[in-house]
């Protein structure tokens, strides 16, 4: 996994912050944005993301040529649903999938 993520605003309270280390007990999930086979156009879309707020990184498997832009990860259903209601509302097209943590 490569990428930062920035504190969320105090301005914008409807931000829901991510769980870095999602718990063992359950599934988490992140919300796939975009998958890109130029590395430049993922970080332009996570850059844009990360100016809204949005807690972003990127994703790169050596065996695959796609450069995985997510939100999250997230412990419930519940704030992965609302953040992809809140990146749809933005006019970003979302998959929610689920997350294991690789600890």
């Amino acid at each position: 996994m490569r990428g930062s993520q920035p504190a969320a605003s105090a301005s914008n309270s409807a931000v829901i912050a991510p769980n870095p280390k999602p718990t063992l007990h359950g599934p988490s999930y992140v919300l796939q944005v975009g998958a890109m086979i130029h590395e430049e156009n993922a970080n332009a879309l996570a850059d844009s993301l990360r100016r809204m707020n949005f807690h972003v990184f990127l994703l790169s498997r050596p065996t695959e040529r796609f450069h995985y832009v997510l939100v999250g990860p997230y412990d419930s259903l519940d704030a992965a649903i609302k953040v992809k209601n809140d990146l749809e509302k933005r006019g970003f097209q979302a998959i929610r999938k689920e997350w294991k943590s690789t600890d």
